[in-house]
């Protein structure tokens, strides 16, 4: 019997081209150009970075999910 060939499952919206475009992209990033891009994600006026406990995480992805 032939094994059943299983098809990987997407994140909703992505394309395999997507997700190897990613893939290159952090596959050929310098130490020094990834240190650049954790820096900038910190120093985005957009964005905020906090720490909260572990145990909440479930609940604040869900509520992430949600917002708008």
């Amino acid at each position: 019997m032939k094994p059943r060939r299983i098809a990987p499952r997407l994140p909703k919206g992505w394309t395999l081209e997507e997700i190897e475009s990613v893939r290159k992209h952090y596959d050929h990033q310098t130490e020094e150009e990834a240190a650049a891009e954790i820096e900038a994600a910190f120093n985005d006026p957009d964005n905020c970075t906090i720490s909260v406990p572990k145990k909440l995480l479930p609940k604040i992805r869900k509520l992430l999910a949600t917002a708008k």
